[in-house]
């Protein structure tokens, strides 16, 4: 690494602000940050047209891996861009409420329709759940808001080239 020619410049602060919280951009070059910087700068963050949450640490001890009874649980690995849902492990809900209380939102948001978002991917892969299992740590989830924007829409967008180029340019 300190033996490779590395090619440096400088990011003015109005363009450092403009980069997602706490993100900087490293290994990529400076036409790279600046397109970068001219996609994300004008656009909605996706955080004012959807509520967004990671999945839960579920104890090994709460999930039932060969029932059929209960909730729902989905993990990174049982999904893929566009596809369905395969079948994992369930979560009794009383063991669910005790993780996470039903009162609080994104315990609402959980059992509600939503777009599922692999956490450790190379490529922005995500996809639709119909079913509202509860994601598992390993996955991020949105639920749309008052925007009115659908989840079909948010998908295409999630799962395009050009997010998975900004995807991988700041992450």
């Amino acid at each position: 690494f300190l033996t490779n020619k590395i090619k440096q410049f400088e990011i003015g602060k109005e363009s450092v602000k403009k980069l997602p919280d706490g993100v900087f951009p490293i290994n990529v070059d400076k036409d790279q940050v600046s397109l970068v910087l001219r996609l994300i700068g004008n656009n909605p963050k996706l955080g004012s047209l959807a509520s967004i949450s990671e999945g839960l640490r579920i104890p090994d001890s709460m999930q039932d891996f060969h029932g059929e009874e209960g909730l729902k649980i989905v993990k990174q690995y049982q999904f893929g861009r566009y596809e369905q849902i395969k079948e994992g492990g369930f979560i009794e809900e009383k063991d669910l409420s005790r993780i996470l209380g039903p009162e609080t939102k994104r315990y609402k948001n959980i059992m509600k329709e939503k777009l599922l978002i692999e956490e450790d991917a190379l490529v922005l892969s995500a996809t639709i759940d119909r079913s509202c299992h509860i994601p598992q740590g390993g996955v991020y989830f949105l639920t749309t808001d008052e925007s009115g924007v659908t989840l079909e829409y948010l998908l295409a967008i999630m799962n395009s080239r050009v997010s998975t180029f900004v995807y991988n340019s700041l992450f």
